[in-house]
């Protein structure tokens, strides 16, 4: 095992993980409060907007999932990746 860190670790621990766990944190933030901040409408609890909220809850989850996931194994998350474009139909040649 190398005692050096490889650079697109460097850049991951510098960048995308920061922001990756902000975005959990926003999510975890809106699922713990029970509510989502709409635009122009302001603050709707999940019984309002319930399409909002669980957007809001879900899909910057699922982000950071696979932003950490792309971290801790690129090779894995680039084939899987191309796995999901194949099957849509936009594999790159």
């Amino acid at each position: 095992m190398p005692s050096y860190i490889p650079e697109y670790m460097q850049i991951a621990l510098l960048g995308v993980l920061p922001v990756a766990l902000f975005i959990f944190g926003m999510s975890a933030y809106n699922l713990y409060h029970g509510g989502v901040l709409v635009t122009n409408k302001g603050w709707k609890t999940k019984e309002e907007a319930p399409v909002s909220f669980w957007v809001s809850v879900s899909f910057p989850f699922v982000m950071t999932l696979l932003a950490l996931w792309g971290f801790t194994d690129p090779d894995g998350f680039r084939s899987f990746l191309r796995l999901i474009l194949d099957i849509f139909g936009l594999g790159l040649v």
